[in-house]
C-alpha cells in the first residue's frame, strides 16, 4: 500500500510528466500517455493503477476516447491553460501547422470541448 504523502509525490510527479508531453508534443494526439509512462513512474502494477485512479479522480486527466489503447489525456480546460500560458499555438506552428490550422487540430478540438463543456455546466445550473 502507498502511504498518502507518497502518493500525493506519485501523482505529482505523473501530473508534471503529462503537462511536459503536452508542452512539448500536444499537438499529437493531444499529449496523451499510456500506462508505459505511468510505470516510469512506479513500475509496480497494483500503484501505478492507483496512481492513475487518483489522477481521474482528481479532474484534471481523463480517458482518453477514440484511442485504440488505453490513454490518459489532460481535460480541456487544463490543455487551453497550457496552450495559453506557453504560447503553444506558436510553438507547435513549427512542428505541425495541423495543430493550429482552424476545423482541425488540437487548438481547435481544445476551445470546441470547452465551450460545449460550459455549455452543459450552464445548462445543468439554469
Amino acid at each position: 500500500m502507498i502511504k498518502a504523502k507518497q502518493l500525493r509525490t506519485y501523482v505529482n510527479r505523473a501530473y508534471k510528466l503529462m503537462k511536459q508531453v503536452y508542452i512539448e508534443q500536444g499537438y499529437f494526439a493531444s499529449g496523451s500517455i499510456g500506462m508505459e509512462e505511468i510505470y516510469s513512474i512506479h513500475a509496480d502494477k497494483e500503484k501505478a493503477e492507483i496512481i492513475v485512479d487518483e489522477l481521474l479522480d482528481s479532474g484534471l486527466v481523463q480517458i482518453r476516447k477514440e484511442c485504440h489503447a488505453l490513454a490518459f489525456e489532460l481535460v480541456a480546460e487544463e490543455r487551453l491553460h497550457l496552450i495559453r500560458e506557453h504560447n503553444l499555438i506558436e510553438e507547435w506552428q513549427h512542428a505541425s501547422l495541423f495543430a493550429v490550422m482552424e476545423d482541425h487540430g488540437e487548438v481547435f478540438s481544445v476551445l470546441r470541448e470547452v465551450k460545449e463543456r460550459n455549455k452543459k455546466l450552464h445548462t445543468i445550473a439554469s
